[in-house]
């Protein structure tokens, strides 16, 4: 098959959770003999290669807005995708925002996917007029792609019931370390089961500000850190407001963007990890770290407590005193933090599979072109 994929920023995974989801399915679909190409946004992906790991790249310019960038990068992805590609058997989207260009494509009788990654709708970072063009796109997913795919049961029977569609669910999987390396640590100045973990971008609906106050009223030992990975793409000033309220506690370290085998190495030696976002789908650094053995506590929203089933922790929705007390409950009791990692460890195991996840995309694009 020759299969499209747009609306990312591109591969190798640099950014997010879909850029390390378009990744990791591309690369197998390339390994199984499929012909897979990834439009990239050009000033994001900086490799020059023309190929990666078997896939394609086509690296296209975009307009640098919040707002605009998705949009701009899909138009001129479908535009050199209709003037200068034959044969195309699946186009493939990523975020619902895209699904603006749905309609055209059915009239011309072009095979769509579309993947929503959760309520993008419910992101404190978009204005009204936003939020409500997302809502709406939402339904041109329903009416107009050939299959929506979501990665969480929650925001799939929300398709289900809500525009009276079968979405199809696909989990995603985990990036498990293959050898650890603790030296890695030393540039971050970190220890072995030192600290704590947060991984994702720095955006409001993290509700990172509830991590940072709930790990100042826990009043932890000195020696456990909290240690956020991530960043922001445009001038962020939640950023800004969230390292300021940090600022007085030097056990609160911020460690940038990390990508690769660093990050992987971050997960691998942490003492437990959180995932406090308030808008989620199936958090792909939540799945990792389960993977990688670690005990997890998650903000309390449906589809945080779907992923972790009963291998982890969660508090009440942005309630940062539930949040202190589990943090201080697992510092305290590090055999209760080991024994929920293995149990983490195995629910990724049981229902998490890359590869499992690729099959069945397979047949969803196979069952589209029959």
């Amino acid at each position: 098959m020759n299969i499209y994929k747009i609306g990312t920023n591109g591969i190798p995974a640099q950014h997010g959770g879909l850029e390390t989801i378009v990744d990791n399915i591309s690369v197998r679909l390339a390994k199984k003999g499929h012909n897979v190409t990834v439009y990239c946004r050009r000033r994001n992906i900086k490799t020059k290669e023309k190929y990666y790991s078997g896939v394609r790249l086509v690296k296209l310019p975009s307009f640098p807005l919040n707002s605009l960038e998705t949009l701009s990068h899909t138009f001129f992805s479908l535009l050199h995708l209709l003037l200068f590609e034959r044969n195309v058997d699946i186009i493939h989207f990523y975020g619902v925002g895209n699904s603006l260009f749905l309609p055209f494509l059915k009239l011309i009788n072009k095979r769509t996917v579309i993947f929503i990654d959760g309520y993008d709708w419910e992101r404190k970072k978009w204005n009204f007029a936003i939020r409500s063009y997302l809502k709406l796109m939402a339904k041109f997913a329903a009416l107009f792609s050939d299959v929506v795919i979501a990665d969480s049961r929650y925001v799939k029977n929300f398709y289900d019931s809500t525009y009276g569609v079968e979405t199809s669910y696909l989990a995603n999987g985990p990036d498990i370390i293959k050898q650890e390396n603790e030296t890695i640590l030393d540039e971050f100045a970190l220890k072995k089961n030192s600290y704590i973990l947060f991984v994702g971008r720095l955006v409001p609906e993290k509700r990172i500000e509830v991590l940072i106050e709930a790990y100042k009223k826990a009043n932890l030992n000195n020696n456990i850190k909290l240690a956020i990975v991530g960043g922001s793409w445009f001038n962020n000033t939640y950023e800004e407001k969230i390292k300021k309220s940090a600022a007085d506690n030097q056990n609160i370290v911020f460690l940038g963007k990390v990508y690769g085998e660093a990050v992987l190495q971050l997960y691998k030696h942490a003492y437990i990890f959180i995932m406090t976002s308030e808008v989620e789908s199936a958090s792909l650094a939540l799945i990792t770290a389960m993977g990688n053995g670690k005990c997890v506590i998650v903000n309390g929203i449906p589809q945080n407590k779907e992923v972790i089933g009963e291998a982890g922790f969660y508090y009440k929705e942005n309630d940062s005193n539930e949040l202190a007390a589990l943090l201080k409950k697992l510092v305290q009791n590090p055999e209760l933090a080991q024994t929920y990692g293995q149990k983490a460890m195995r629910r990724v195991a049981d229902h998490y599979d890359w590869d499992k996840t690729v099959d069945q995309l397979i047949s969803i694009y196979e069952r589209i072109l029959n």
